[in-house]
């Protein structure tokens, strides 16, 4: 179960103990195990943090773009809120391992965009076409590519997902953090990047 909540809850039902008996009762907690799981999810959240950042920083040292450092740097936690979003929906809690997951998927979510930037982007600088032409003429080029990237990636992870016993508990969240992580991933690089290109670039800019 949820450590961290079932914890709380018998830290509820301690102090209606203490309140229904004026504490005649002398009650101390000899371990809580709450205590090391939020520390340990602080310190891959901390770690996540970095990674993100020194992720942007590789962009911007590669790119050598502002603006396009900018939208790609968007994109990760765009991703990261997609996850969470998706972890909800399937009934999964942010605990240890989806969050590791989510870590390890930061360097992966960016691929796509990358991709579909820079063949926007080379449309608009190589052949000179307005936003809206090189948005459609790069989207066209890449989309199916990205998705073939992504769907080739997911299903990698899907006999992870079946595996049994404790092994498959403990993979089984990280697997499943990071297939949602690869289709938010596909859901941004296709909608989000021609959108905050366009929104950000103007016709005839460098």
């Amino acid at each position: 179960g949820d450590v961290v909540t079932i914890c709380k809850e018998v830290r509820k039902i301690l102090d209606e103990v203490d309140r229904e008996t004026d504490k005649a009762l002398n009650i101390r907690i000899q371990q809580d195990d709450s205590t090391v799981t939020n520390n340990s999810i602080k310190n891959v959240v901390t770690s996540g943090i970095l990674g993100a950042v020194m992720a942007v920083i590789a962009i911007w040292l590669c790119l050598a773009d502002s603006k396009a450092t900018l939208i790609i740097g968007v994109t990760i936690p765009l991703c990261i809120i997609i996850s969470i979003i998706l972890l909800a929906v399937s009934g999964r809690t942010i605990n240890i391992m989806t969050t590791t997951g989510m870590v390890v998927g930061l360097g992966m979510v960016v691929d796509g965009s990358i991709v579909m930037l820079e063949q926007i982007y080379r449309y608009l600088g190589t052949y000179k076409n307005t936003i809206r032409q090189a948005i459609v003429k790069g989207s066209d080029e890449v989309a199916s590519s990205i998705l073939g990237s992504v769907l080739t990636t997911i299903v990698v992870f899907v006999p992870i997902i079946t595996l049994k016993g404790i092994v498959g508990i403990i993979l089984s969240d990280v697997a499943l953090t990071l297939m949602y992580s690869m289709i938010a991933s596909l859901i941004v690089s296709i909608v989000v990047i021609p959108f905050l290109i366009k929104a950000l670039r103007k016709d005839g800019e460098n």
